[in-house]
């Protein structure tokens, strides 16, 4: 055990350290750093300050701000580790409106005295000022981070994924029909194209983990009733148990205003109503594969190509975030962080 410990000192030693600017007050929810990624490490340091940039006070305990802190033996490893964890604090929120950064702009990273015990340097202070972030999560999206750098294909389904929250996507409060009012459909072409490239980046991802429905004109993936084709079928669920994705949960389907024409080309199989569903709001659940099905129909048949213009623009921002949601879901599920959002304090 002291050998191991001395090897890690050493080992940590060796390393360069980064400032990243990002800052955890809820680290208490989680479990305890060094978060491990691929030739890299995230921990969580008290930054030399006089005071708290931000504490949170739970029951008797204050909790002052952590900074993220990278440990790497090369910038470019710092820099991979930092565009994960910015592309994981997306995945988690769910839009890009806690981002930080331009949309294709790397997250900031800044050399770090080792030692910070000691005072910030002129420049290490500078750097923070303009880029200390406090949101919630930060923890989670570090573990994310740090299991997804160990697989190519979570690092590019991330990738994938954060373009498409990037190009278009909408705060989860706005989507919630109990504090806001339907979002309306868009005049505006622009908007139709950049909704439509979202849902194609968001497919990218679904397709990255391997959860894509293959399918051909000769073994297509319906049949002439509606009803999948079971080789398809069989094939798309044994990938998605596979992949740790709970085929008995159902997933939950936007659906707001009036139906457009994509609903009446394709409407989606919704098996039971939510409880909210009333007015213009005609929310419910899909089956997991059917989910998949519909999004993969947005893609190929509207967003991806050219297609009827009276299709593409009756696209919605509902439409987009029914496609990133199951992004969302399918990652976080085959990653084993679906509803994982930290302890409890009594934990």
């Amino acid at each position: 055990m002291v050998e191991r410990l001395k090897r890690e000192s050493r080992k940590r030693l060796a390393a360069l350290a980064f400032h990243t600017g990002l800052m955890a007050c809820d680290y208490y929810r989680f479990s305890d750093p060094p978060y491990r990624g691929k030739s890299w490490h995230f921990d969580l340091v008290l930054p030399a300050t006089d005071l708290p940039v931000a504490s949170t006070i739970v029951g008797d305990r204050i909790y002052p701000a952590k900074e993220v802190v990278i440990w790497a033996d090369r910038d470019v490893a710092a820099q991979r580790a930092a565009d994960l964890a910015h592309a994981a604090r997306l995945l988690i929120e769910g839009s890009n409106l806690l981002s930080h950064l331009y949309p294709g702009e790397h997250a900031p990273i800044h050399r770090a005295n080792s030692n910070f015990s000691v005072k910030l340097t002129e420049d290490e202070s500078a750097f923070l000022s303009r880029t200390q972030t406090v949101t919630p999560n930060i923890p989670l999206a570090c573990r994310v981070a740090a299991r997804a750098s160990l697989t190519l294909e979570y690092v590019y389904a991330l990738a994938k994924l954060r373009l498409s929250l990037e190009t278009f996507s909408v705060p989860s409060i706005e989507l919630d029909p109990f504090h806001s009012a339907t979002i309306p459909k868009s005049p505006l072409p622009e908007d139709h194209v950049r909704m439509a490239f979202a849902i194609v980046t968001a497919w990218g991802c679904i397709e990255e983990l391997g959860f894509e429905i293959r399918a051909s004109s000769k073994k297509p993936s319906k049949l002439p009733d509606g009803t999948w084709n079971p080789t398809v079928q069989l094939d798309l669920e044994d990938r998605l148990r596979r992949g740790h994705v709970n085929l008995g949960e159902a997933f939950h389907w936007s659906l707001r205003g009036a139906k457009t024409g994509i609903e009446r080309k394709r409407p989606p199989n919704i098996i039971q109503k939510a409880p909210w569903a009333r007015y213009q709001v005609r929310d419910g659940k899909l089956a997991i594969i059917d989910a998949i099905h519909y999004v993969s129909f947005l893609r190929s048949w509207i967003a991806a190509h050219k297609t009827d213009k009276s299709l593409i623009s009756v696209l919605s921002p509902y439409d987009v975030a029914n496609a990133q949601f199951l992004a969302r879901r399918l990652m976080l599920e085959k990653m084993g962080f679906w509803r994982d959002f930290g302890k409890t304090p009594q934990d």
